[in-house]
């Protein structure tokens, strides 16, 4: 692709030349009042009609411009009904706005490289309401779209800070319901929403339909977030200070066992694992969590280091004259064992109860803080006038973690600047940085495991040795996590320089052109190492020993520079004094280069340097790597729009973009996508006269468009220079590095194609109090991207096609309710609803039943055949899962007897790794000559009772059935503000339903897949000989190696993961204005915001808004924060 002749293009757009214009314009002033209270409104918006001149009221709600008689002004203010004003022989104007009449209809909305009124719109755009963005506190912008706009789909993954959760517009253009919308600020694309400043924001509109997103073409099938930053406005000056802080509080993920409890419970599993004979008896007398052959002091009477003896590191103990002095030491605790053991301490079921002591640790009082502080803070200035206009934001965000180490701070800074430079030329200029730092990880184990795994290691770790010093444990993953927590250096850090300039020439009085540039450099540094850490016991002979002396250290450097370059010429106009036409012709041209380097070592003599120039690098061993890239992408695009309305009553909009990518090759660059619309204002028509005292509006709309796609916002984006095939290094033999083919070219690889229609009706009634948006999608996408396995032989795991296709429908819904609306009380409801299903149509041939990719076999009781379920098919849904259900359990000899079956399925593999063994009843395995021993185990009392769907006393794979689906089917949220004078009271929930989810930690603990693990609190809900009627099977030793009552897909843990989350409350109050105006204040606004405060869904989950199988993570803090908001 040549691109020479863009730069030429882009030169040639940006001469501006000079135009005079004979105009008879004259100053006019006014004023702008509430109509009921008579209250001036400050920062209303006087714009003249068809022009971009635009100014706002000052704090007594006064205006001046210049005008000419024909002019029309139009003055418009949140909340109210905008109104129209021709100036004609007026000097002063006074203009009052009623509130009675206002309606978010009347709301200015941003699309791709413009604007509009709601009411004009035809296609489906959804604003984020601006006081979402108020209250609270957040890293970044994306968690106030939770629940707030319908077929936005957000989801928390972890309370990590500075976390970004996932984002799906309307189930995704992926087989798997992912695909991430196209985040667009201020014109320029970005990677992702994090490190905004949300105090930057002015808007944040969602593009969701094809007639809105077309525009921008090839990335915009999963949906556009269009942001806008504030600018500054004619006629009004402030100065603003906003200060937050407040409190993260700890949400413990698991209910642990005390260490009493655990070696009850523990003990009692492994003498059923003895029962089933996958245990000898002296299990229970072995050094270990549960075991009792731990020792306070070896043979000579010396008392044992648990930092250098594995005996003095767990402090369960038989109780005897030796270790009897502990009892008198804190923290040590005397209990009955739950279990019969004899004098050596082997199970015997006609020993004695002994007595046993122990220590109980908390590895979460090491690893978790209970609470850490979040602040924020911001300092804004804007003003301007009819010449110009400012805004400069500085923001400062600090988030601490509450796990050891983990932070997120954010400081940004925006200046934005517009200036006349001739009554025809306007310049507006932007500059936005961002800093972020963070660390995301306490040790290197991984999220998942700090507070999953190691929170579950065993509690009865002794914590410090008789000179009070801190015991490591099990291990450095899994070991006390403050004894190594200094020894790993993390540091990162991204910067994000982002500038703007653009220059709009007003050719004419309807027709302007508006050339810009935008560039965007985004660059991180990572820096990691590892000083020398504890991993197991020291020695007093070895300094080595229990120490990792690797000292790897590693480095890397990313810039990705973004330049985006358009110009734009737009037409509007009225004729005939009814047809409305509002034209728009552009051009873009986007590239992006990428560029890194990155380097590691090991082994450096010391661990007081981390610099990489002393790791190892000799002739015998080599240590060291280095490596750097380069890769660039470009899009070039012409578009154009076309809006069209007859009196405001019939409206109309053609939009078209092509576009042509470097990732692909050929014919196959190049791509068009087309949309149309229109738009019915039925409520305007003579024959709804008769409905206008309870219909304020009524527009129907229908939409059509297509979108382009190569993969870009989901997993499955198609490489850089994919198309063209790739050949990796090899491993150096001899002394030299080989080159084999890793990837096939495929020039023949297209986009995939995205139809999406929409038909959607907008209503209002009672005058505006009751709004209500419906719409209903089908968006099919085509030639999707989708990978064939090929031959082992081949050398080629798999390639790409553009076989397959899938389709998503849905109906979305939304509600605004202005309950109380008055002078000084008013109180508002707002709701929203999604349903959405995905299909999938077509996939590659490969001769499987529906083209099956993937899948289960399961016995279909209406046909008596075993089919396939799951996986990829044609006609279905991606996402079922099938486990086995559970009947009951085994709680009574007689249940015991009346239950025979053969359970094949105990005898497979499924997550935790090991087949177990097959399980039979006694009467079976007598009646058949089974032995029970390597292969086969008997069933026990508090075994489950495993629903044999096939009847065939058979337990086996044909047995599954489908337990749910991973994806949410509704999604939405409510939200409702109620005040009363300068009393304010907000509050948001959200919620999604239809989905399931297995918690494994969940899972693994009850199973006990470890085998020295804690469990939750869960196992006191399962089957002992005392308590017959518990909910779960009993609980035992290495389940997954026993009868597999845990240890397999079922409806024990794949549980609905349903919910409602309450998102936000907030109060806030603003100080009367007159009582401000005494001290020079225009504006003080105290408010405390309550987030994250919790759900209501399956006590089972802990983030509820994960799908599918999950293992733990950060917990999602709930927080209280304190705000004051000052203006000048």
């Amino acid at each position: 692709m040549r691109f020479a002749s863009t730069k030429l293009m882009l030169l040639l757009l940006s001469i501006v030349f000079s135009l005079s214009a004979w105009s008879q314009a004259k100053i006019i002033t006014g004023t702008v009042l509430d109509e009921a209270t008579g209250a001036a409104l400050v920062g209303a918006t006087v714009t003249i009609k068809g022009s971009t001149t635009a100014i706002t009221t000052n704090d007594a709600g006064e205006f001046s411009l210049n005008a000419t008689p024909a002019d029309v002004l139009e003055i418009s203010y949140a909340g109210y009904a905008t109104k129209e004003v021709t100036v004609g022989n007026q000097e002063k104007i006074a203009v009052t706005l009623s509130a009675a009449a206002a309606s978010k209809l009347d709301e200015i909305v941003v699309i791709g490289y413009g604007t509009t009124r709601r009411n004009k719109l035809t296609s489906s755009v959804a604003k984020l309401d601006a006081q979402i963005m108020e209250s609270g506190v957040r890293s970044n912008p994306a968690q106030a779209l939770a629940g707030t706009i319908p077929g936005v789909r957000v989801s928390t993954n972890t309370g990590r800070p500075g976390s970004l959760p996932n984002i799906v517009l309307r189930g995704g253009t992926n087989f798997d319901g992912s695909g991430s919308p196209l985040i667009i600020m201020d014109g320029q694309v970005r990677g992702s929403l994090s490190d905004i400043n949300p105090e930057d924001i002015e808007s944040m509109e969602v593009l969701k339909d094809a007639s809105a997103t077309a525009i921008y073409g090839a990335r915009a099938s999963n949906g556009v977030i269009l942001i806008t930053s504030k600018r500054g406005k004619s006629g009004r000056s402030s100065l603003s200070v906003d200060a937050k802080r407040g409190t993260s509080y700890l949400n413990v993920p698991y209910n642990f066992l005390s260490a009493e409890d655990y070696i009850k419970w523990s003990r009692l599993g492994v003498v059923q694992a003895i029962i089933n004979k996958t245990r000898s008896n002296d299990f229970l007398a072995v050094v270990g969590p549960r075991g009792t052959g731990n020792r306070y002091k070896d043979a000579n009477g010396n008392i044992l280091n648990g930092n250098y003896d594995n005996r003095a590191v767990w402090s369960t103990m038989r109780l005897d004259d030796v270790n009897r002095e502990l009892l008198s030491q804190p923290g040590w605790k005397q209990m009955k064992d739950a279990v019969p053991t004899d004098a050596n301490g082997n199970y015997d079921p006609n020993g004695t109860f002994a007595d046993l002591i122990y220590k109980d640790f908390n590895y979460g009082d090491y690893g978790l803080h209970d609470k850490a502080t979040v602040q924020e803070y911001n300092l804004g200035m804007q003003g301007g006038n009819d010449r110009g206009a400012y805004f400069a934001n500085l923001g400062y965000y600090d988030e601490g973690g509450l796990s050891l180490k983990t932070f997120y701070k954010r400081l940004s800074f925006t200046l934005n600047g517009d200036y006349k430079i001739k009554d025809w030329l306007k310049s507006e200029s932007s500059l936005q940085f961002n800093k972020a730092n963070w660390r995301d990880q306490s040790l290197q184990n991984g999220e998942g495991n700090f507070w999953g795994r190691m929170l579950a290691a065993p509690p009865t770790m002794r914590g410090t040795n008789a000179n009070g010093e801190l015991i490591l444990g099990r291990d450095a993953s899994d070991g006390n996590p403050i004894i190594n927590i200094d020894k790993y250096i993390r540091n990162n850090q991204t910067d994000k320089f982002t500038m703007g300039q653009s220059f709009k020439v007003d050719i004419i009085k309807d027709l302007y052109v508006k050339i810009g540039a935008i560039w965007m450099y985004d660059e991180g540094f990572a820096e990691s190492f590892n000083k020398d850490f504890r991993t197991g016991y020291l020695s007093l002979t070895n300094p080595n020993a229990g120490w990792d002396r690797t000292r790897a250290s590693s480095a890397g450097f990313d810039r990705t520079i973004r330049q985006t370059y358009n110009a734009i010429a737009n037409y509007s106009n009225t004729f005939f004094g009814k047809h409305n036409v509002d034209a728009m012709v552009g051009f873009e041209f986007y590239d992006a280069y990428a560029k890194g380097l990155s380097a590691s070592g090991s082994q450096a003599p010391t661990d007081d340097f981390m610099d990489l120039q002393y790791t190892l690098n000799n002739a015998t061993t080599q240590t060291r790597g280095t490596d750097t890239y380069h890769n660039r992408e470009r899009i070039v695009s012409g578009f154009g729009r076309l809006l069209y309305d007859w009196d405001g009553k019939y409206l109309a909009s053609v939009t078209v973009r092509r576009d042509g990518v470097s990732r692909l090759v050929g014919d196959n660059q190049y791509g068009t996508f087309p949309a149309a619309s229109v738009g019915w204002l039925v409520h305007r028509e003579n024959f709804m006269a008769s409905t206008s005292n309870w219909l304020s509006y009524l527009k129907l709309r229908a939409s059509w468009g297509k979108n382009g796609n190569i993969g870009i916002g989901t997993s499955n984006a198609i490489g850089l220079y994919e198309v063209q095939g790739a050949y990796g290094s090899q491993t150096a033999y001899n002394g030299n590095i080989g080159f084999l083919l890793s990837s096939l070219s495929n020039p023949n690889l297209k986009w995939e194609r995205t139809n999406t229609s929409e038909v959607g009706v907008d209503m209002a009634f009672l005058k505006n109090r009751l709004n209500v948006s419906l719409a209903y999608y089908n968006r099919l996408t085509e030639d999707k991207l989708a990978n064939i396995s090929l031959p082992a032989s081949s050398g080629i795991g798999s390639i790409r096609t553009n076989n397959g296709s899938m389709r998503n429908k849905g109906f979305e819904a939304d509600v605004t309710y202005k309950v109380i609306q008055g002078k000084d009380v008013n109180w508002t409801v707002s709701a929203n609803a999604a349903w959405n299903k995905n299909k999938i149509v077509k996939l590659p041939f490969n001769g499987n039943g529906n083209n099956r990719q993937g899948g289960v076999q399961i016995y279909d009781p209406a046909t008596g055949k075993v089919i396939w379920g799951g996986g990829l098919q044609e006609g279905q849904e991606w996402g079922e899962l099938f486990g086995f259900v559970s009947e009951g359990i085994i709680r009574n000899q007689a249940d015991l007897e009346s239950y025979n079956k053969i359970d094949i399925a105990a005898g497979q593999g499924y997550q935790n790794g090991g087949a177990g063994r097959n399980v039979a009843s006694q009467k079976l395995i007598t009646e058949r000559g089974l032995t029970i021993g390597a292969n086969w185990m008997a069933t026990q009392l508090g075994d489950v009772k495993w629903k044999d769907i096939d009847k065939n006393d058979t337990i086996d794979y044909r047995d599954r059935v489908s337990l749910g689906r991973v994806l949410p089917r509704w999604t939405g949220g409510f939200n409702t503000t109620l005040s009363w004078k300068g009393l304010s009271l907000f509050a948001r929930m959200d919620f999604a339903i239809g989905h399931i989810q297995q918690d494994f930690m969940q899972m693994w603990s009850l199973t006990m897949a470890q085998g020295e693990f804690n469990a939750t609190d869960i196992v006191k809900e399962t089957w002992t000989p005392d308590n017959p009627n518990a909910k779960y099977p009993r609980y035992v030793w290495a389940d997954q190696l026993n009868a597999k009552n845990f240890d397999r897909p079922s409806s024990m843990f794949y549980v609905n993961s349903s919910y409602l989350a309450f998102r936000e409350v907030s109060l806030s109050y603003n100080l009367p204005k007159a009582l401000l105006e005494k001290v020079r204040m225009s504006g003080l606004r105290f408010t405390i915001t309550g987030q994250n405060l919790g759900y209501i869904t399956n006590k089972m989950i802990n983030l509820p808004e994960r799908t599918g199988e999950v293992s733990s993570a950060y917990t999602i803090p709930t927080q209280l924060i304190f705000g004051a908001n000052l203006t000048f």
